[in-house]
């Protein structure tokens, strides 16, 4: 129970700096909807809306599926606004830790 406890103080205190509301207008190809906007669309009877919620690069936005995110904001159950998924480049992050190790160890 103390180990679910933590993991969901954990997923609400990343969810602060991962996930960020966003207008429909500026909605891009690339991004990435949050998993709790896509089971938002489950009941819809609008095609072309995105069914993967896995949150994964692989499920980026499409300019088709925005359009049809655009039909679903107009429809009784549609929304304003989504949650995005804010992706952090890690890159910098491990070159820096490696510079800063080398030059601590050397």
């Amino acid at each position: 129970m103390a180990f679910v406890i933590v993991l969901i103080l954990f997923r609400a205190l990343c969810g602060k700096y991962n996930y960020k509301n966003v207008s429909i207008e500026k909605l891009k190809p690339g991004m990435l909807l949050s998993s709790g906007t896509v089971f938002n669309f489950y009941n819809s009877k609008i095609k072309g809306l995105p069914d993967d919620c896995s949150e994964s690069m692989s499920s980026r936005l499409t300019y088709e599926e925005i359009e049809s995110i655009k039909l679903w904001q107009k429809s009784k159950n549609g929304s304003n606004e989504v949650v995005i998924v804010r992706k952090i480049h890690f890159a910098p992050f491990i070159f820096l830790g490696t510079v800063i190790s080398l030059i601590m160890a050397g």
